[in-house]
């Protein structure tokens, strides 16, 4: 799939770059702070008392309370583990997060809560998902950085943190089989969450039940890397470092296309649709999915992922009937 096929356009990368650059003075700080520690008294420590240490150390390097300190210290690995394992980062077309926003996530069991990777960049199309501000506006969030990895415990975790603006927010959800995503998203959402928060839960533990189900992935090519290629066939220096800046903008880390050529249909795959009674549908509205555990196999002894993919009912041309749905 050549990188000229997908529309880069609804996509901003602006707020992550900005709080990558934050993040990483952050980490250099805390790391150097953490080696002296490492030197002086964590020789022989346990993962737990390693953690506890550097919680420790991130109150006094950034000033905060324990609380703040701990998120502070997650959100600095994260993003470190994933630039130092290979950038990893999804693309969500849009059609796809529409979808994805309207098909349920809180029955599926969260174990199949499982990225292929143990840290990604989600990359969302504009209007895709908001939270708000510390004041008080709605900002856009394009960007979620995402962990599947195991805490301290060994605790298999989904820990999320979602850029918006000069802010962020993070989601962390404890993963075990039998228990369903509604009830390890319970720490995060209740009914004093803001509408936003759930919508954003409902969205990132669909995208991850997508990726689940998706029996491979393949890589696509990056416009940035193109774009790199193109410089260096430039003679000129200043032709070259110009095209190197485009290139650097789009980012050259690997990437993968989620969703593209999806499109939401009706029903039956057609523009319009009527009730059985044959009386005719005069507004369009969303029929929400949902995820299957669908056996399969000798035996049905096997277990995957379906979506059963929402869609569109109604008329083409007819008023849209928007629902807003509370996750509850």
């Amino acid at each position: 799939m050549g990188a000229g096929t997908f529309d880069y356009s609804a996509f901003s990368l602006r707020d992550f770059r900005s709080f990558s650059e934050q993040v990483e003075t952050a980490y250099r700080a805390l790391d150097m702070a953490g080696r002296r520690l490492q030197a002086e008294q964590l020789r022989n420590a346990s993962d737990a008392e390693r953690t506890r240490a550097l919680t420790r150390l991130g109150m006094d390097v950034f000033g905060v309370d324990e609380d703040d300190a701990r998120g502070m210290t997650t959100v600095v690995n994260i993003l470190h583990w994933w630039k130092k394992l290979g950038r990893k980062t999804f693309y969500i077309a849009p059609d796809l997060a529409q979808m994805l926003q309207n098909t349920e996530t809180g029955a599926v069991d969260s174990s199949w809560l499982k990225l292929p990777f143990n840290y990604v960049l989600l990359q969302l199309p504009l209007g895709a998902m908001a939270l708000t501000h510390v004041d008080g506006s709605l900002h856009p969030v394009q960007s979620l950085l995402v962990s599947s990895a195991t805490d301290v415990n060994n605790t298999p975790m989904l820990i999320a943190v979602a850029i918006y603006g000069d802010a962020y927010g993070t989601f962390a959800m404890e993963i075990r089989e039998g228990r369903s995503v509604k009830e390890a998203a319970a720490n995060v959402v209740n009914d004093k969450s803001d509408p936003g928060v759930k919508a954003a839960i409902e969205l990132l533990t669909g995208i991850v039940c997508y990726i689940s189900s998706r029996r491979e992935l393949k890589e696509s090519d990056s416009p940035g890397k193109e774009l790199m290629a193109a410089a260096h066939r430039k003679k000129s220096s200043k032709k070259r470092a110009k095209i190197e800046r485009r290139a650097n903008e789009h980012g050259l880390w690997p990437r993968y296309i989620l969703g593209e050529g999806i499109v939401i249909t009706d029903e039956h795959g057609n523009p319009a649709s009527t009730f059985e009674s044959g009386r005719t549908i005069n507004c369009r509205f969303m029929v929400r999915g949902h995820w299957r555990n669908q056996a399969y196999g000798p035996g049905r002894s096997k277990r995957k992922l379906l979506w059963i993919k929402p869609f569109w009912k109604g008329p083409k041309n007819a008023a849209e009937l928007v629902q807003r749905y509370i996750v509850t």
